[in-house]
């Protein structure tokens, strides 16, 4: 009788599963979409567009063929304003996830360096704007840190599919979207001149990229669609337990994705950002924010 009822549960358990996977996998392939066009992204050029870029990095990771690291991007226009990128996450959140890793892939152990709040220091009173590469926990938790401290509201750039398409990997952190300082706006452009913001799909259902021009530099930021540069050069995918199971993933949009970033890539005048490839980010040229006083 016991095992007649441990064999049901089990057998309902993996059909819950089973249900949830696949819901997730539909949802994600219907908010498949096309990238910009060449001419989408050459509307963006802006004499009053951001003046320049830097990166906060929160903490990292030795892996076998890169660093992970949890980065925000930091747009600078010239008034001083600041528009964040992500997040990040807690510390005690980055050291449980580094952990995890470890576990996964035999990594080293994480080395965390603060949350957004704390890097930024007084900078976080300058951050008029935000937006999110995707929902996940580790591109939202730090919000907390940003809001903290009786700060007013600050700007959320959203898309529609990214407010309204959440699964079970993006719940919690669209809730801690939902419940913070942010602000939630529909028009962005007169705020932050010459930012773009492009719907994408492919890793979850809100996927966004986003793009701006920095004197004659297009910069790319596609969250992510993948998890390193060396992905995008060689074409190569995230394998089958990862986007099949772990994080359902719209496999055929990603590797769309790829290609059209490879391609902008391969052009001088177009950088392509990797949310977790601490190596390309330096080489790119990127400079830590420094905190304010």
């Amino acid at each position: 009788r016991i095992l007649q009822v441990l064999g049901l549960t089990l057998l309902l358990l993996m059909i819950w599963v089973a249900v949830t996977l696949a819901v997730a996998h539909l949802q994600v392939r219907g908010s498949r979409t096309p990238p910009p066009t060449d001419a989408h992204l050459a509307a963006l050029k802006s004499e009053q567009g951001p003046v320049a870029l830097h990166f906060l990095n929160t903490s990292e990771q030795a892996l076998a063929e890169n660093t992970l690291t949890h980065s925000v991007f930091v747009l600078e226009w010239s008034d001083g304003s600041l528009f964040l990128i992500d997040a990040g996450m807690s510390e005690s959140r980055a050291v449980d996830f580094g952990e995890l890793i470890a576990l996964l892939l035999g990594a080293e152990e994480p080395t965390v360096h603060g949350t957004v709040g704390s890097l930024l220091g007084e900078k976080r009173f300058d951050v008029k704007g935000i937006g999110f590469t995707h929902l996940h926990i580790d591109h939202t938790e730090g919000l907390s840190t940003l809001c903290s401290g009786g700060r007013q509201s600050i700007r959320l750039v959203q898309t529609q599919w990214q407010h309204e398409e959440h699964n079970f990997n993006t719940r919690e952190g669209a809730s801690i979207v939902e419940s913070s300082c942010l602000d939630r706006i529909g028009d962005w452009k007169s705020l932050f001149p010459g930012l773009g913001v492009f719907p994408i799909g492919g890793h979850t259902p809100g996927s966004t990229l986003f793009a701006t021009w920095i004197d004659e530099q297009l910069f790319l930021f596609p969250g992510d669609t993948t998890n390193s540069k060396r992905e995008i050069l060689q074409d190569s995918g995230k394998g089958v337990i990862y986007s099949y199971l772990l994080v359902p993933e719209d496999t055929r949009q990603t590797a769309a994705l790829r290609k059209w970033l490879k391609e902008k890539d391969s052009d001088s005048a177009v950088r392509v950002l990797v949310s977790h490839d601490l190596e390309d980010i330096r080489q790119q040229g990127v400079a830590p924010l420094q905190p304010g006083p």
